[in-house]
C-alpha cells in the first residue's frame, strides 16, 4: 500500500469517527427522552389501571358492609335472641333467604349464639337460599372468626382476611374465595347474645379485579394481602400460600426489594432491574370495621383488634424488563436498519469527502468540505476555542440566535446556562462531554459539548427537544388528572355513604309526621338538599370513572339532531340557534350517553357566557382532516375526524382563564352557582374517546370550543370493527 493510500485511510478513519461520535451522541440523546417519554406514558397508563382496580375492589365490599348492620339490628332477631318464639325465627329466616336470593354472593348466612353454637343458617346453593335443618347446624365455637368476632361492641364489624373456605378442616376443592363478615347482635338489656356471620363469596369480586387489569400493558395484575401472600396472581400456582402450606410463595420472596418500597407506600411506580412495578392500596372496610389477625393458616395472636386502616390489599401491576426494552424504537427491527443505514450514510458521506479532499490535495479544502457536512445538520453546531468564542458556526446556528455573523459571539452568550467552570475543564487532559439544557426565545434545546482532538477546541452541537418538552408537560398533566380522578372517587364513595345515611333516615323521620306538619316540610327541604349533593357526588363519580363505558357505533349528526330538539326547550327566548350540520359526515365509535352529555354540557355553558342579552348559539358539524403535527400535540392518531363545533357571542374569555379551562374543580361562576367538574368532564370523556377539545376566545367576542371525533371509516363499519 502507498503512502498517499496510507493517509486517506487515516484521514477518512479521523473524520468518520469525529462524526460517529456526533451521531452517535445525537442518536444516544434521541433514545434517552424517548425512554423517559415511553416510560412516564407506561407508568401513567398502569397507573390509572391499579387505580380503577382499587376502587372496583373497594367499592364490591359496600352492599355486605350494609347488610350486616341491618341483619344484626333486627327487631325480630333481638326477639328471637330474647325468647326463642319460633315467629320471629321464621320471619329471620325468610329474611336470610330474600337477602342470600337478592346478593347473589352470600355462601352462607348465619346466627350463631354466645357459645358459638349455630341457631339459623341460610346455605345457598345453585340459585336459591335453602334453611339448614336444626340437626344439621354445627359448633363454631373452634374457629378463629368467632373468637375474633365476638370481642367487638355494639356497631363494629368483624372481617375476616379473605382466605379459601374450610369444610371439615380442610380446605374445599374446587377452591372458594370467601369473606366472613360478622357484629355481635344484642338484647333489649344491652348484653351481647351472639353473631351474625356472612360468608362473602369473593368470586365476583376477583372478577372484577381480573376485567380492571385486563387491558393494562401488564396484562394482568396481582392482589396481595398485606403480609405478601397472592391472592391472585397470573401464575395461579403462586395463590393462597398460607393456605396451602406454601409459607414462602409471597410477592416479597420473589421480589425482596420491590417489596420493601411496596408494602410502606400506598401508591406509586417503581422501576427497578427486573422491570417496572405500578401499585396501589386497596382499603375496603369502613372505619367502623376491624380486622383481626388469624386464618385457618395462620396463628391467631389474641384478640389485639386491629382499625379498618389496616385492612388492605395491594395491587401490582408488572412489566418486565424485556418487555419494556421491548418497545424502544432501537430495539425495533425497523429502527435498528434505521441506525445502520445512518451510520453507512455517515461513511459513504465522509468518504465522498475525504476523496474529494484528497484530489484537490488542499487540507482548506477538506476543511471546507467538513463545514458543508455540518451544514447538512438541523441544527445548531459550533467550534469554540479556549476563550470562549465562537470561531466557527452553521447556518443553522445563525437562524438561532438571528444573526449573520455568530463568530466572534462568546459562547456563554449563546448558552447562558452553560458553566464556565466546567467548559475550561474542557481544555484538559482528559476528553470531557458536557450536556446543557437551554431555553433560547420559545424553544427549548439540548446541547452537547465536546472537546475536540488535541483540546484545541471544544465543538457543540444543538438540537431543538420542544416537542419533547410539550410531550412531557402532557403526561404529567394526564398523571394530574388521574390523581385528581381518584381523588375525586375517594371522596364521592365515602361522601356518597354518608348521604344514604341521612336520606335514610330522613325518609324514615318524614312517614312518622302528618301531612300538614310543619316539621315534615323541614324533613322534606333537608331531603331536597340531601338530593342536589347526591347530583354532585354523582357528577363526581362520573368524573373518576371516565373511559370504563361501553361503546358502539353510533351517527354523531342524528345525535346532534336529538340533543339540538332536547336543547330548545330550556333555553331563554332571547337565545336564538344557528345549525350548519352536514347530515353525511359518517359514524363515530362512541358512547352515545357521554356524548350527548359532552354536547348538552357545552351548550348551557355557552347559554351562561350569552346572559341576559340577546345572543346568538351556533352549532356545527363538518368532516376534518388532523395533520401529524396537529395530531402530536394532541396525543392522538391523524386521520379523519368530525369536527363538532359550539359557539356563542357571549362574554369570552382571557388567556389567563382559557389555560386552566379544563381542571377539575376550576369555574369562573359565582359560588354556589357551579361545581367546575362540567369541562373536566368533557375533557375526559372526549379523551377516552380517542379525541381532542380546543378552544377559541377573546373577552367580549364569545368563545368557540371545537370537539375532534375519530371518524369510523365504512369498511369498519362494513365489517364491523
Amino acid at each position: 500500500m502507498s503512502i498517499p493510500e496510507t493517509g486517506l485511510i487515516r484521514r477518512f478513519a479521523l473524520i468518520y469517527l469525529g462524526c460517529a461520535i456526533v451521531l452517535s451522541v445525537i442518536l444516544f440523546t434521541v433514545a434517552r427522552y424517548d425512554d423517559h417519554a415511553r416510560l412516564a406514558q407506561l407508568a401513567a397508563s398502569e397507573l390509572r389501571y391499579v387505580g380503577v382496580a382499587r376502587v372496583r375492589a373497594e367499592k364490591d365490599f359496600e352492599p355486605a358492609e350494609g347488610d350486616i348492620h341491618i341483619i344484626a339490628n333486627m327487631d325480630d332477631l333481638r326477639q328471637y335472641v330474647e325468647n326463642g318464639d319460633p315467629l320471629h325465627r321464621e320471619k329471620v329466616e325468610q329474611y336470610f333467604m330474600l337477602l342470600a336470593q337478592g346478593r347473589q354472593h352470600y355462601y352462607q348466612i348465619r346466627y350463631l349464639d354466645a357459645d358459638g353454637r349455630e341457631k339459623i343458617r341460610i346455605n345457598f346453593k345453585d340459585g336459591k337460599g335453602v334453611v339448614v335443618p336444626r340437626e344439621e347446624l354445627q359448633d363454631k365455637s373452634a374457629y378463629y372468626y368467632f373468637h375474633d368476632a365476638k370481642q367487638l361492641v355494639r356497631n363494629k364489624i368483624y372481617v375476616s382476611p379473605l382466605d379459601l373456605n374450610v369444610e371439615h378442616d380442610r380446605v374445599e376443592i374446587p377452591y372458594r374465595p370467601v369473606v366472613r363478615f360478622a357484629a355481635p347482635v344484642f338484647d333489649s338489656a344491652g348484653h351481647k347474645r351472639g353473631l351474625v356471620v356472612l360468608n362473602y363469596i369473593a368470586d365476583e369480586m376477583l372478577k372484577h379485579f381480573h376485567e380492571a387489569m385486563l387491558s393494562s400493558e401488564a396484562g394482568s395484575g396481582m392482589l396481595l394481602n398485606s403480609e405478601g401472600y397472592w391472592l391472585s396472581s397470573p401464575n395461579p400456582r403462586d395463590e393462597w400460600g398460607f393456605m396451602l402450606g406454601k409459607p414462602d410463595r409471597t410477592f416479597g420472596h420473589d421480589y425482596p426489594e420491590a417489596w420493601r418500597r411496596i408494602s410502606t407506600t400506598d401508591t406509586g411506580t417503581l422501576l427497578t432491574a427486573r422491570g417496572l412495578f405500578t401499585f396501589a392500596t386497596a382499603h375496603p372496610l369502613l372505619d367502623d370495621a376491624h380486622a383481626f389477625p388469624g386464618s385457618p393458616g395462620w396463628t391467631v395472636t389474641g384478640g389485639e383488634s386491629h382499625s379498618g386502616l389496616g385492612y388492605n390489599w395491594k395491587i401490582v401491576s408488572f412489566i418486565p424488563t424485556a418487555a419494556l426494552s421491548a418497545g424502544a424504537f432501537y430495539n425495533k427491527p425497523v429502527g435498528r436498519v434505521l441506525i445502520v443505514s445512518a451510520y453507512l450514510l455517515l461513511a459513504l458521506v465522509i468518504l465522498g469527502i475525504v476523496l474529494v479532499a484528497a484530489k484537490q490535495k488542499k487540507a482548506e479544502e477538506a476543511i471546507r468540505l467538513m463545514a458543508l457536512l455540518l451544514e447538512l445538520a438541523p441544527g445548531p453546531v459550533m467550534r469554540i476555542d479556549r476563550s470562549g468564542t465562537i470561531c466557527l458556526a452553521n447556518t443553522a446556528s445563525k437562524h438561532l440566535y438571528g444573526i449573520d455573523e455568530v463568530e466572534g459571539m462568546s459562547i456563554f452568550s449563546a448558552i447562558p446556562a452553560l458553566a464556565r467552570e466546567e467548559f475550561e475543564d474542557m481544555f484538559g487532559a482528559a476528553e470531557k462531554i458536557v450536556q446543557v439544557e437551554e431555553k433560547l426565545g420559545d424553544a427549548n434545546y439540548f446541547f452537547v459539548l465536546k472537546s475536540g482532538p488535541k483540546r484545541k477546541y471544544v465543538f457543540a452541537y444543538g438540537t431543538d427537544i420542544s416537542l419533547i418538552k410539550l410531550l412531557e408537560e402532557q403526561v404529567r398533566h394526564a398523571q394530574k388528572m388521574e390523581v385528581v380522578g381518584q381523588l375525586a372517587s375517594g371522596v364521592a364513595h365515602d361522601f356518597n355513604t354518608l348521604l344514604g345515611v341521612i336520606l335514610g333516615y330522613s325518609e324514615m323521620l318524614r312517614e312518622t309526621l302528618p301531612e300538614d306538619s310543619v316539621n315534615r316540610a323541614n324533613i322534606e327541604a333537608i331531603m331536597n338538599a340531601g338530593g342536589r349533593a347526591k347530583a354532585l357526588v354523582i357528577q363526581l363519580m362520573d368524573f373518576s370513572r371516565l373511559g370504563t363505558t361501553e361503546q358502539e357505533t353510533i351517527s354523531l349528526a342524528s345525535l346532534l339532531q336529538d340533543s339540538i330538539s332536547l336543547l330548545k326547550p330550556s333555553l331563554p327566548e332571547w337565545i336564538s340557534i344557528r345549525q350548519d350540520i352536514q347530515e353525511n359526515t359518517g359514524m363515530i365509535e362512541a358512547n352515545a350517553m357521554q356524548i350527548g352529555q359532552v354536547i348538552m354540557n357545552l351548550c348551557m355553558n355557552a347559554a351562561d357566557a350569552i346572559g341576559d342579552t340577546a345572543g346568538e348559539l351556533r352549532i356545527s358539524l363538518m368532516e376534518t382532516e388532523v395533520d401529524d403535527s396537529m395530531a402530536s400535540a394532541h396525543m392522538v392518531e391523524p386521520g379523519t375526524y368530525l369536527q363538532l363545533s359550539i359557539a356563542d357571542n357571549g362574554s369570552g374569555m382571557d388567556e389567563a382563564t382559557m389555560q386552566h379551562l379544563f381542571e377539575p374543580f376550576f369555574t369562573t361562576k359565582d359560588i354556589g352557582s357551579g361545581t367546575g367538574l362540567g369541562l373536566a368532564v368533557v375533557h375526559g370523556i372526549i379523551k377516552s374517546h380517542g379525541g381532542f377539545v380546543t378552544v377559541e376566545s377573546e373577552p367580549g367576542t364569545g368563545s368557540s370550543f371545537h370537539v375532534y371525533l375519530p371518524k369510523v371509516m365504512e369498511s369498519q363499519v362494513r365489517n364491523g370493527d
